[in-house]
């Protein structure tokens, strides 16, 4: 984009792509400034709908004042090399990604829809809608560590007279499946029907009709009534206009009429309440705990082993509750050691990275720093407590570990010479 300060973009042209016909555009925002694995997920609603994907390889996590000059310049860039059509100009990104989209609808008005990914708005002055009239879809997977959001995005947009959409997949923290980025951009192409900004296609309409209603017919035969009458509560909105809805909506009301449904919901209310209870005593011990001159992790052993044992449960919900209570304190282990200030000394990293090990004990990348902490705390030995930690997760990316340079400090020890053998 502008090789004198570094900046620059991946770009997708779907197969249908004309350059002598205005084209809609989604600007996607990837948190690790990773544009083509940004434009991966992509690639089928740019194909299926005509839609120029442009990623940024440098807006990233981070406060939203250090990315808008670069996208400012991204757009001067994109906007003048490429003819775009200006009312349907779109925003989607992942994590804080998704959240620097919807920032920008905001900020500038100029958007005409936002699919935000892992996460919805940022709640403080100025990171919600108010007057604006931009369409919004979340997608927030049900073990997502941001899934108890959707509780606050459905009581406040419902205020509003913004068009939205949530969609819950059945993932974590990560980016959505390029299916499951369609059914978001699906949903988008209704509502540039229903705004007039395309003639109503019949055929597609009755796809995505097909599509969604397929959709809740799963869910129900699933037995996840909650979901099934989220999708039937789709189908009836979006689809009213078009078709007879008679029938989804005696379906809609006999499930949520159900005993079944009832005790399910009732079931779901009592876990975000739990989730809400065990969130607050974990992130208060885990800023109490990080800020103690020594740490022991005796009582955090007990307590991930005792909520790991509730994800054996034989319902789902319940597993997908712990599972995603326990990725929320990871993440928050993860937030904290690369972003939060106050974290001054390296005690207080090994403690983040500690936790992390205990969630997930086979992810690498927690053991592989608290070698390079060890080591930039002249303990050789605990380096290698460490090392042989990792190892015995199975890990075997013998050349990952030769090119870290703290790791190399040690290769003169009898010890790691052992454990590399091995």
């Amino acid at each position: 984009m502008d090789k004198k300060i570094g900046e620059s973009f991946s770009f997708y042209m779907p197969r249908s792509y004309e350059p002598s016909k205005a084209t809609p555009i989604i600007f996607i925002f990837e948190p690790m400034a990773r544009g083509s694995t940004g434009i991966d997920p992509f690639i089928s609603t740019a194909d299926t709908y005509g839609y120029l994907l442009v990623c940024s390889n440098n807006t990233k996590n981070g406060p939203f004042e250090g990315n808008y000059a670069i996208i400012d310049r991204l757009f001067a860039k994109v906007f003048t090399s490429l003819k775009l059509d200006p009312k349907r100009v779109y925003t989607s990104g992942f994590s804080g990604g998704g959240r620097l989209a919807s920032s920008i609808a905001l900020k500038t008005d100029q958007i005409q829809g936002v699919v935000s990914c892992g996460a919805a708005f940022t709640i403080n002055s100025g990171g919600l809608p108010t007057t604006q009239n931009f369409s919004y879809a979340t997608i927030i997977g049900e073990q997502d560590m941001n899934y108890y959001e959707l509780t606050f995005t459905h009581k406040y947009l419902n205020k509003t007279k913004l068009p939205y959409e949530v969609f819950t997949p059945d993932i974590n923290h990560r980016w959505p499946t390029r299916d499951q980025i369609l059914m978001a951009f699906d949903w988008m192409q209704l509502e540039a029907y229903k705004k007039l900004l395309l003639p109503v296609d019949p055929t597609v309409t009755k796809q995505i009709y097909n599509k969604y209603y397929q959709q809740a017919q799963l869910e129900e035969k699933d037995q996840r009534l909650l979901a099934a009458s989220n999708e039937y509560r789709r189908v009836l909105n979006n689809f009213k206009r078009y078709y007879q809805m008679d029938t989804i909506q005696e379906k809609l009301q006999n499930l949520e009429e159900s005993k079944a449904y009832k005790s399910e919901k009732k079931k779901n209310e009592s876990l975000l309440e739990t989730e809400l209870a065990l969130t607050d005593e974990l992130f208060d011990r885990f800023n109490t705990d990080i800020n103690k001159k020594s740490y022991h992790l005796g009582w955090w052993e007990n307590r991930i082993e005792k909520l790991k044992k509730k994800m054996e449960s034989d319902s789902h919900m319940e597993q997908t509750m712990y599972k995603r209570l326990l990725y929320k304190v990871f993440a928050h282990a993860i937030e904290t050691v690369n972003h939060d200030p106050s974290i001054k000394n390296i005690e207080q990293k090994m403690f983040c990275y500690d936790i992390c090990m205990l969630i997930y004990p086979s992810y690498a990348l927690p053991y592989i720093k608290q070698i390079e902490n060890a080591v930039a705390m002249k303990k050789p030995d605990l380096g290698l407590d460490y090392l042989e930690k990792l190892l015995n997760t199975g890990f075997d990316e013998k050349e990952r570990l030769l090119k870290n340079e703290s790791i190399m400090t040690l290769e003169n020890m009898d010890r790691f010479k052992k454990l590399m053998t091995k």
